[in-house]
């Protein structure tokens, strides 16, 4: 059973996302976003799997091939086709071989093509909590690992960011601090959740706490200026990525649990619920950069309104575009389901 405002959360946030990759200028919005949008999304996974806990008293481990088959298949397929883009690109736009070959180096060493390095992330940090953080025991020395991983993630992002290493190095590296950061999230997630269950009775405090969370989460997103995960840039204040990145999720968390049971949120839920392919899609797929491109030659020039009027416009147009597709993706996989009997084909299929 889905819970809507789950999906509200997950789609809020792939829409800031998507939004963050439209606007070429500066924006209030991009900004403020850029400190938990990434983080929303690995807390939120956290929180579903304490969920699952209740459901069974103990959280199971989701079996390995599971795992791979929800990460691993959507990435190498829509990585595939990526390539397969980049390639006709760089002969249309007789463009350098280095075009098709940094793309292919970050999907073999795990870096993934712009947006596809997500799946990756999920995947290992989830692996790191469902087999070492769920271990039984060790209570002390799990909430201590919990204390000092955001110290060492800002010494190690710091490090990286100011040394000489070769992009042969350097992308492995960011593989490894992205892991170990959506590990670290996922456990927040689901420590947190307790906190939250424990507050469903007390409605007063639990909006007085989402009120507190948000708005300061959103203050130290705002002073934490150049955040960019995907190049592991924590921002000016390394530190207050992580302490707003919480408080923003679960003020976000907080918000669309109230707003769900009184408000149609039909747009955020249809992005949550294919928050994976849009994730996957606008980016990998040349979606974004194309509308980008055909919206500056359509609407022309420079000013404040202009480039909110073209952003919008862009944005409005992606969506529309997501929506065929994935319409386009779900007749597709019906149709395959429809055809076979093996359970491991329908697994595969729908992981996409």
């Amino acid at each position: 059973m889905r819970l809507k405002y789950i999906d509200s959360v997950k789609g809020f946030s792939m829409l800031l996302i998507l939004w963050g990759h439209i606007v070429t200028f500066y924006d209030p919005l991009a900004h403020w976003a850029s400190g938990f949008k990434v983080s929303l999304f690995y807390i939120v996974t956290g929180y579903l799997l304490a969920l699952r806990r209740k459901d069974s008293e103990e959280l199971k481990k989701t079996p390995l091939k599971k795992l791979i088959i929800s990460s691993g298949v959507p990435y190498v397929f829509y990585s595939a086709i990526s390539l397969v883009v980049a390639a006709v690109l760089m002969i249309l736009r007789n463009e350098p071989f280095s075009f098709f070959s940094e793309k292919l180096f970050s999907f073999i060493c795990l870096s993934g093509i712009s947006t596809l390095w997500f799946l990756p992330s999920i995947f290992f940090g989830r692996l790191l909590f469902e087999r070492v953080y769920c271990v039984k025991g060790f209570r002390a020395l799990k909430i201590s690992f919990l204390i000092v991983t955001p110290v060492i993630l800002c010494a190690s992002t710091e490090m990286l960011l100011t040394s000489a290493l070769s992009e042969l190095l350097m992308k492995p590296m960011n593989v490894i601090i992205k892991a170990v950061a959506a590990w670290w999230f996922i456990s927040i997630g689901f420590e947190g959740e307790r906190i939250v269950d424990k507050l469903k009775e007390k409605g007063s405090r639990k909006a007085i706490l989402t009120a507190l969370c948000l708005v300061s989460g959103s203050a130290l997103s705002f002073i934490n200026r150049n955040v960019d995960f995907n190049n592991i840039s924590l921002g000016s204040s390394p530190l207050l990525f992580f302490v707003g990145g919480v408080l923003c999720s679960f003020g976000i968390i907080g918000v669309f649990s109230f707003l769900t049971e009184r408000l149609p949120c039909a747009l955020v839920q249809f992005a949550g619920k294919n928050s994976l392919f849009i994730m996957v899609s606008h980016m990998p797929l040349y979606i974004v950069p194309v509308a980008l491109l055909v919206f500056e030659k359509l609407i022309p020039g420079e000013g404040t309104a202009l480039n909110y009027l073209r952003a919008a416009v862009v944005f409005a147009s992606v969506l529309v575009l997501e929506w065929l597709l994935i319409r386009v993706k779900a007749f597709i996989v019906g149709a395959i389901e429809k055809r076979t009997e093996s359970e491991t084909v329908k697994t595969v299929v729908r992981s996409l």
